[in-house]
């Protein structure tokens, strides 16, 4: 998981980018919705503002102080003939209206092929359907083909010149008549948006009917949020198939049409052979006729070197058209009011221009408008235009990985080590079993060896006595009292026992009451001495105190005193003694039990009040225990609210120090 996350890290910066890049690409493809919506409300505007008139031939200029749409330039009309109605070529017309006149006249007169913009997904929609699957699904695995196209122009002489036909027949000789059928017989009726198509359904112009009248408008709906889904679908198979695009921009230059370059370069970090510049718009030759052929209205651009002209055009029922040049700073104006908010502190949004300038920024803003970080095109009446998307802070996303990448690296690390802290623990811990699970082992020897010894001793000298072998008194007796001994140390062991099993199921109850430490004391060390003479061993008890009244329970307090002069009476030499002796500190009765033994380590003076520890616990040891003797006084000890620690004593020996609260609490 470790060597999984670390190397998780080194793609962070790749994570976040493309993080980023889905977000900000949703912003960007509902910032050009946005835009096509507002072209559809433009088209209708338009519409609304030019008036067909009642006699069109001959035509009468309108005022332009009649046309409320400051949208509208120059107007034109053109006769179902092919004759230009307006501008007429005269002495009256502004320089605007000769200008246009001396582009345009040729093209409504269908005198010349021009380029028409075309979206390459719907022109080739049932090739983009029909690619095979594969051709999906081995994107990564196909280079993008980068071929060079000569640009399509047109050469455009100014009305009444010889140099019209003469660029007429030098366009017709570029594009063969069968090119253009080929281009006019392309499908352009692919619906835009849901407006248009509701508005077709109504146009007073005349279309086709129906098939049915009883098709509701929810069908109809229907049908349209059916074609927006099929045409989303084949968008994005044409945008995430490497294959497919390099084919169909293959049939489109066999077409003859020519290949859009976009004006922005979106992920610099790529190599110069993997950048994708090619628009998705292409220009296709055609003629005035070819453009207004299948629709009553609509908008169309003018490539005129490197900039553009749109132009406005409607029908009429007779066939007659009637148009106007449109404003481009008013229509950049209108787009950037729809434009949501320009920057904050993640991004800044724009729209480029056919030259890649923004037609708003932010102010105080100074970037390379031509490589945004996410950027896409809008719309067929606006060629080469985008909504681009940049950072606010080119190292945001560097800063981010970086920040990202340290935090996790802490976490991680916080992580790892906590598994090593707790694989330690867990280690430890088995240790701990697998060494209480020998103590254990251990104990169950010891007291079996404890409580054979005495047995057996009993055992031996009750079989002298039954046997009728004459001994003498004094021996009878001696027989006798050390079966008394051996019973006695039998049965503090089995007590031991007991008392340590009572504890660990915490149903060891104590009878506290109000008693004399220094009585208690007294009958203990009593119940101790003539045993311990036999033994060679001396035990005096010394206080200064005639009287110490606490709470506590006595019976346990002697099995405390009875312990601790057990322990040092086994691991005592002969001849030496034991002290044990009673003072008030304060609100505490402080009891002290010497020996002089061999002492006890300072390494192990808190492990051998721990239950079935022996400090030498092997088979080999001097002296044998069960090892619960200094677990059970620490275990009564603490439950009277006491401590019991373990010094050293000068000269040799221990020095247990026992430490009772007076009241009990």
């Amino acid at each position: 998981m470790g060597i999984l996350a670390f190397r998780a890290l080194d793609r962070e910066e790749a994570f976040l980018e493309k993080s980023m890049q889905a977000s900000l690409r949703t912003e960007v493809s509902s910032t050009a919705s946005l835009i096509q919506n507002e072209m559809d409300l433009i088209t209708e505007d338009l519409d609304r503002s030019l008036a067909i008139p009642d006699k069109f031939i001959p035509f009468t200029r309108p005022e332009k102080q009649a046309i409320e749409n400051p949208l509208v330039g120059i107007v034109f009309a053109v006769s179902n003939k092919k004759e230009i109605l307006w501008p007429k070529n005269s002495n009256t017309l502004s320089e605007q209206e000769k200008l246009f006149l001396y582009f345009n006249s040729a093209l409504f007169t269908d005198s010349i092929t021009i380029p028409i913009v075309k979206n390459i997904t719907r022109e080739y929609r049932e090739e983009i359907i029909q690619s095979p699957k594969n051709d999906l699904d081995n994107t990564n695995d196909i280079s993008l083909a980068k071929e060079e196209t000569k640009p399509i122009t047109n050469d455009i002489a100014a009305p009444g010149d010889d140099d019209v036909n003469t660029a007429a027949e030098e366009s017709d000789a570029k594009y063969s008549a069968n090119e253009r059928r080929s281009v006019a017989a392309a499908d352009e009726g692919l619906v835009q948006t849901e407006n248009d198509y509701f508005r077709g359904m109504d146009s007073s112009v005349q279309r086709a009917e129906p098939a049915s009248p009883s098709i509701s408008t929810s069908k109809t709906k229907k049908v349209f949020s059916q074609e927006k889904e099929a045409t989303e679908e084949v968008m994005k198979n044409f945008e995430e198939s490497a294959p497919i695009r390099d084919k169909i921009y293959e049939q489109a230059e066999k077409a003859g049409a020519q290949v859009l370059k976009r004006n922005v370069v979106v992920d610099v970090s790529k190599k110069p052979e993997e950048k994708e510049d090619r628009s998705v718009f292409i220009l296709s030759p055609g003629t005035f006729s070819d453009i207004t052929a299948k629709e009553n209205r609509g908008l169309f651009p003018r490539i005129i070197g490197d900039r553009f002209e749109l132009l406005f055009w409607k029908k009429t029922k007779e066939g007659h058209f009637l148009g106007c040049v449109i404003d481009e700073e008013l229509l950049q104006d209108r787009i950037t009011a729809i434009l949501p908010e320009l920057s904050n502190s993640r991004r800044i949004l724009t729209v480029l221009d056919e030259n890649a300038e923004p037609i708003a920024q932010p102010e105080g803003i100074d970037i390379n408008w031509r490589q945004p970080f996410v950027a896409q095109e809008i719309h067929e009446a606006l060629p080469r235009w985008e909504v681009a998307a940049y950072m606010s802070d080119p190292e945001y996303i560097h800063t981010e990985a970086v920040s990202t990448t340290n935090t996790l690296w802490v976490i991680i690390s916080a992580l790892l080590f906590f598994l090593l802290v707790g694989g330690v623990i867990i280690i430890s811990f088995l240790m701990q079993e697998i060494r209480l699970a020998e103590q254990k082992t251990s104990f169950v020897a010891n007291v079996s060896h404890e409580l054979k010894t005495p047995l057996t001793s009993i055992r031996l000298f009750a079989e002298m006595l039954v046997s009728g072998v004459k001994t003498a008194r004094k021996k009878q007796d001696e027989y006798l009292r050390l079966m008394l001994t051996e019973t006695e140390r039998l049965s503090r062991l089995i007590g031991n026992v007991l008392d340590f099993q009572a504890m660990a199921q915490h149903k060891k109850r104590y009878n506290k009451r109000t008693c004399d430490f220094v009585a208690c004391l007294k009958q203990a060390v009593d119940s101790e001495t003539l045993r311990l003479e036999k033994e060679g061993i001396t035990l005096r008890f010394t206080t200064r105190l005639k009287k110490l009244m606490g709470e506590f329970c006595p019976e346990s307090l002697m099995r405390v005193i009875i312990n601790l002069v057990s322990n040092a009476e086994k691991y005592a030499e002969s001849g030496k003694e034991v002290t044990i002796s009673l003072q008030k500190v304060e609100s505490k009765a402080i009891i002290q039990v010497m020996d002089r033994g061999p002492g006890i380590p300072a390494w192990a003076a808190k492990k051998i009040f721990k239950a079935f520890y022996r400090i030498d616990d092997s088979s080999e040891a001097k002296s044998q225990g069960s090892g619960l003797g200094l677990a059970i006084v620490n275990r009564i000890i603490r439950d009277h609210n006491g401590t019991i620690t373990v010094q050293n004593r000068e000269g040799g020996g221990s020095c247990f120090t026992i430490s009772l609260p007076l009241s009990g609490s």
